[in-house]
């Protein structure tokens, strides 16, 4: 699928049994919401450009076998909103801590969503939350409690 964005504002949902390669251009692009209850498309190819994307707000539930991080595109966004199951899917990852990693520079904010049904797991994810914060020390992690 290939998608030319005029707007500032995007959505992608997926169901479990929908896969395929997203390739967006989209130069003035601000906010990007994905929801994902299957596999993750890959988000990358060359015609890609995210640079415009500042806010990200990501919900996933698996990721298909040998998938890229989903993130690598995102350089420049400034927050992340992601739920404890994304977390805790992108620790499945196999050597996560090994890929080369140089998105997410930019990042100010973190927010973890947690619910009844996006529980926190017993402890944080071993190494994902770091992977996500590698390249943005200083960036503030928010815990948001949902009812």
């Amino acid at each position: 699928m290939h998608l030319q964005i005029t707007s500032a504002y995007l959505t992608i949902e997926t169901d479990p049994y929908d896969y395929c390669k997203v390739e967006l251009s989209t130069p003035i692009l601000c906010t990007f919401d994905f929801v994902c209850d299957g596999d993750v498309p890959a988000l990358c190819g060359s015609k890609s450009n995210l640079s415009s994307v500042k806010h990200v707000n990501i919900n996933v539930m698996s990721f298909a076998k040998g998938t890229k991080v989903p993130l690598v595109e995102l350089a420049n966004i400034k927050s992340l909103v992601i739920t404890s199951s994304t977390l805790e899917v992108l620790s499945w990852l196999p050597d996560l801590l090994k890929v080369e990693f140089r998105s997410l520079c930019n990042l100010k904010i973190l927010k973890l969503k947690i619910g009844m049904y996006m529980p926190l797991p017993l402890s944080i994810p071993n190494g994902a939350l770091y992977f996500l914060l590698q390249n943005s020390l200083s960036a503030k992690v928010e815990i948001i409690h949902l009812l």
